[in-house]
């Protein structure tokens, strides 16, 4: 196991979270500062350096930072990391398959790490669950409340820790094992169970519940921070195909899961994690309020969805609200299939000379045609139930829940998320948000507009001093100043 690149990638990853946290009015300086050390870091790991160059280039757009400043900091970052790691003369392209100087120097550029493609022997995709689940890929799984996800998590354990067929009729790969990383399910009274009754081979499966210090305190796991970890568990075990992130957004860090960079950032390492250890990642996440298609709906950031190469929604039948569906709503690993038809079943297990309640999934045989947004529609009363603008208020009410976001963010989450301009602007007005300046020099934010709370208000005894005779009135100041 390569454990320096983790190393260099957490370099990346810090520098990134440095250019988001930047103090307004300093933003150029720390983005400069920032790129030279990032980009020192991936080169001194050897990491792909057009796709960091890409995710510092995203992280310079969310800060509002002029193209032409990005481009030039970025490239004289680049320079100064290729004369620290490796000295390689102008005019020479590297590649990762050859150090020799390229014939035409006219036609080159220093420091290139190049891929010659006829070099390169083309591979298929390898299933861990055959057009679903592809090893060395992330993907996520979205839905309400209720739904039965970690039960589905369950059973998709149960069956890579056995072998046995998949829902859908495919055959079942290796057995291997599984790691889980769940925050909201007790292991001993909802995990195990499920996982017995679902037939898991407990020996196979691992959770992690948190991460101690040198000290021995106890901390949640954070992708951020602890991802070499996870790598080296993946290391000392006989064979991981699994990593459950349950819920992801649990495991973000300081990271602000609305933020699209910031969300990247921890995305795109847990990417290359997946690609270097060749385990399926799935990671749990839950619905947004509201409605809007079916990836919209995955709470947060549009880039859980985005960097996801395959991506699953559950919700109820809009017949039947105990009949399940299981639909994809992204696949960039294979065709999109077909959903398929579940019901949460209760059910008991032995343990002990014990009996034990629990649930499993039981699932149907004939496959679900309905794609994924039809399937939310029509749960909702029909694809026209809600206008554009509700949809946008919903989006808008979302995403500044946690407070206050740059207008330039807003708007390219919106433009991902496939809502107009028109229907954001009208949204904006209907809900009274006013753009702001965050600071002299700071950009523009939109927040919503909090009505003020009892706290704001003072609390006065009217009556006399008889606990029986009078009785409390709150006064809340108007807007004006006055009661």
């Amino acid at each position: 196991m390569n454990y320096h690149r983790s190393i260099y990638s957490e370099g990346v990853d810090s520098a990134l979270r440095t250019i988001m946290s930047a103090e307004a009015g300093k933003e150029s300086v720390v983005f400069a500062q920032c790129c030279r050390d990032g980009m020192a870091a991936a080169l001194g790991g050897g990491l792909n350096k057009a796709d960091i160059g890409d995710r510092f280039q995203s992280a310079g757009e969310a800060l509002g930072l002029d193209d032409s400043f990005i481009t030039n900091c970025l490239a004289a970052a680049i320079q100064s990391a290729e004369a620290k790691t490796d000295g390689v003369a102008a005019g020479h392209v590297r590649t990762n398959l050859s150090d020799k100087p390229a014939t035409n120097n006219k036609h080159s550029s220093g420091g290139l790490n190049v891929i010659r493609m006829s070099d390169i022997t083309p591979i298929s995709i390898e299933y861990l669950w055959p057009n679903r689940l592809a090893r060395g890929k992330a993907h996520g799984l979205a839905g309400e409340g209720g739904q039965g996800k970690s039960t589905i998590l369950a059973d998709l354990t149960a069956r890579a820790t056995t072998g046995d067929i998949w829902p859908d009729g495919a055959a079942g790969a290796e057995a291997g094992d599984v790691i889980w990383l769940s925050s909201e399910d007790d292991v001993a009274d909802t995990l195990a169970p499920r996982l017995i009754a679902a037939g898991a081979d407990m020996t196979r499966v691992f959770v992690i519940r948190s991460v101690s210090d040198e000290q021995q305190r106890h901390r949640g796991f954070s992708l951020q921070a602890d991802l070499h970890r996870l790598e080296e568990l993946i290391d000392q075990l006989p064979n991981v195909i699994l990593v459950i992130l349950d819920p992801i957004t649990s495991y973000l860090g300081t990271v602000d899961s609305h933020k699209n960079a910031d969300v990247r950032g921890v995305l795109d390492p847990l990417n290359d994690f997946a690609s270097r250890t060749r385990v399926v990642v799935v990671a749990n996440n839950h619905f947004s309020k509201g409605a809007g298609t079916a990836n919209s709906r995955f709470i947060g950031s549009v880039a859980f969805v985005n960097a996801a190469r395959a991506a699953f929604i559950v919700t109820s039948d809009e017949a039947d609200e105990t009949r399940k569906l299981l639909i994809p709503s992204k696949s960039n690993i294979g065709p999109l299939g077909t959903g398929m038809a579940y019901r949460i079943e209760g059910c008991q297990i032995q343990h002990d000379g014990k009996s034990i309640s629990t649930s499993r999934v039981m699932y149907e045989s004939a496959p679900v045609t309905i794609s994924a947004d039809k399937a939310l529609a029509a749960l909702l009363g029909g694809e026209s139930a809600r206008s554009a603008k509700d949809e946008a208020s919903d989006f808008l009410e979302d995403l500044l829940a946690a407070g206050p976001v740059p207008a330039k963010e807003v708007q390219a989450a919106a433009r991902e998320a496939g809502i107009s301009t028109k229907s954001l602007r009208t949204a904006k007005d209907a809900l009274g948000i006013k753009p702001e300046k965050s600071g002299m020099k700071g950009g523009w934010v939109w927040s919503l507009r909090r009505c003020p709370s009892h706290t704001e208000g003072v609390l006065s005894w009217e009556g006399t001093s008889s606990a029986s005779e009078g009785h409390l009135r709150l006064v809340v100041p108007d807007a004006e100043g006055g009661a």
